[in-house]
């Protein structure tokens, strides 16, 4: 019985180990292996195309993204397919199949056919009314009658004095509003200053500056990493002056040196026109965006950014539970 049960643990222990590898050389595949991606935009007079594929580890998982505007008219599309089969394709199919399934019914039931819904069974025999002499149901009780009680008229000067009583006291509890919400305006205004001051000096501070330094750099790097490694086609574009167009062309010419690929560019200087062929390409590791994040993360700084945000939620959250 012991050497049973030793061999049922064994092979549960092999079935884990056999899980947890799987699942460990899934995750390195998704860390090391690159997503990569092609995009192809093309403008050319109020026609706009735009197409973008996005794949990973030889097309296991493949996306497409397609945008179409013709005519004012605008359409996109989104597939994702793995192993080649079109995942939200057959989500459609399946929701159409279970439409035209339940379709029938639905049609019955707008015909009012007898089994479409159940009827309600009348509260009285058929023939006879529900407050018939006679019947079981309770007749609608009558209003008693109301008795008039007379009583004297109040004098002219205690209906003077009354008024005069209910218009001061209804000037002092407008007196006292308009001081319970001077006060707590002046309360609030104070506590939104000294949160500005606090701020303004956290902002300042040393820390928040180096951390600042390091959150820069490293978004920076993840920005580099993310952009296309190269950018092919021709972008024509002009506006109705011509200065403005020399502007332009002279930013291009100072980014151009950065820009990987090849990419002609074509100024026009008489009339206003944006006409676009152009093909970005480009991949993405994800284990270098993760550790770059990772750097941001478990700084100690951003913890404390974190905790000062929290605080001042929860502060803003119970001043409305109050109110």
């Amino acid at each position: 019985m012991l050497t049973v049960l030793l061999k049922i643990l064994s092979t549960i222990g092999i079935v884990l180990l056999w899980i947890l590898g799987i699942v460990l050389a899934l995750l390195l595949l998704l860390l090391l292996t690159p997503f990569r991606y092609r995009a192809v935009l093309q403008k050319h007079g109020d026609e706009i195309k735009a197409k973008a594929k996005v794949w990973w580890l030889f097309h296991f998982l493949h996306i497409v993204f397609d945008f179409n505007r013709t005519d004012g008219r605008s359409a996109h599309t989104i597939e994702i397919y793995i192993l080649g089969i079109p995942i939200l394709r057959t989500i459609n199919r399946r929701k159409e199949k279970k439409n035209k399934a339940s379709a029938p019914h639905s049609a019955s039931e707008a015909r009012g056919e007898p089994w479409a819904a159940a009827r309600k069974r009348p509260s009285v025999p058929p023939g006879r009314w529900k407050y018939m002499p006679g019947s079981d149901a309770e007749k609608p009780q009558q209003k008693p009658d109301l008795e008039i009680i007379k009583g004297e008229r109040p004098h002219a000067l205690a209906r003077l004095g009354a008024r005069i009583r209910a218009l001061l006291s209804k000037i002092r509890k407008n007196l006292q509003q308009i001081f319970t919400s001077a006060s707590e305006a002046g309360r609030k205004i104070r506590k939104v200053s000294s949160d500005i001051v606090g701020w303004i000096e956290y902002l300042e501070s040393e820390s928040f500056y180096r951390f600042k330094e390091l959150a820069l750099r490293q978004l920076a790097a993840i920005l580099r990493h993310i952009l296309p490694r190269r950018i092919d086609g021709c972008l024509e574009f002009g506006t109705e002056d011509p200065a403005r167009t020399g502007q332009l062309l002279g930013l291009f010419a100072i980014l151009y040196p950065t820009l990987p690929g090849d990419l002609e560019i074509s100024p026009d200087f008489q009339e206003k026109k944006l006409e676009a062929d152009v093909t970005l390409r480009g991949h993405i590791l994800l284990i270098i965006v993760l550790v770059r994040a990772l750097r941001i993360i478990v700084n100690r700084e951003f913890r404390v950014l974190l905790h000062r945000i929290k605080g001042r939620k929860s502060s803003a959250r119970k001043e409305q539970q109050t109110t």
